[in-house]
């Protein structure tokens, strides 16, 4: 549990957020008041200066700067755009699952949900981090899909759906194995053996969720990358 990334907190991620505006491109890397440095384009000259630089024909004279204009002598004008902060909700309750210990019932997927369409605002982003394995009973499954389908409605979703190793290359070799509430029993995986399809991705992708893959193992600039293809399927 004492391996970096196991347990998530908020030092370790703050440590990321270089790596994370460099791969982005974001302009600015400076602490800001607001989450988030998010440039996006609208209607009008925005609220924030970006740079002073000479008149030529077609800028709007409105925006001629007087100071820098009698100094040199040249017309100059000041441009403009408008910053928001894109308001990003991250849903991860791997923490819980490591304080109730091996052997645990996985706890609901449920309960994170409710919380997260109740704080997510409308039009912002919601990450949820999960293996999506054991959402819990029938009935919680069904919530925890109908949730994931509103979340969906209200805010760009992203699954970061987690899979380890033995998902996606299991070595070959014979395994105890048990079904939740059925008996156990011992499986042999041969050499070469596909593993069988993840039913998943297309379940997520079908309630309105942009599925992202990402390798337990991974490093951080490996899920970067991950989270940078096209609806993650990289």
């Amino acid at each position: 549990m004492a391996h970096p990334g196991v347990c998530v907190s908020v030092a370790p991620l703050r440590a990321l957020r270089r790596l994370a505006q460099a791969r982005v491109g974001l302009r600015r890397d400076a602490e800001t008041l607001t989450p988030g440095a998010v440039v996006s384009r609208r209607r009008g000259r925005g609220l924030e200066a970006v740079d002073i630089r000479p008149f030529v024909h077609g800028d709007d004279p409105r925006h001629i700067d007087r100071n820098v204009t009698a100094r040199t002598g040249r017309p100059h004008v000041r441009s403009f755009h408008d910053e928001r902060a894109l308001a990003t909700l991250l849903v991860a309750a791997h923490d819980a699952g490591l304080r109730a210990g091996a052997g645990a019932a996985a706890a609901p997927l449920a309960p994170a949900l409710r919380d997260a369409l109740a704080l997510a605002p409308r039009g912002g982003e919601v990450a949820l981090a999960t293996s999506f394995e054991a959402p819990g009973d029938a009935a919680q499954r069904a919530e925890a899909l109908a949730l994931i389908a509103a979340l969906a409605r209200r805010a760009r979703l992203r699954v970061l759906l987690v899979r380890d190793a033995f998902e996606t290359a299991p070595p070959p070799g014979l395994y105890p194995m048990a079904i939740a509430g059925g008996p156990a029993f011992w499986a042999r995986i041969r050499r070469g053996a596909a593993p069988p399809p993840d039913p998943r991705p297309a379940l997520l992708r079908q309630l309105g969720a942009q599925v992202t893959l990402i390798d337990a193992d991974a490093t951080p600039e490996q899920m970067l990358a991950a989270m940078e293809a096209p609806d993650g399927r990289r």
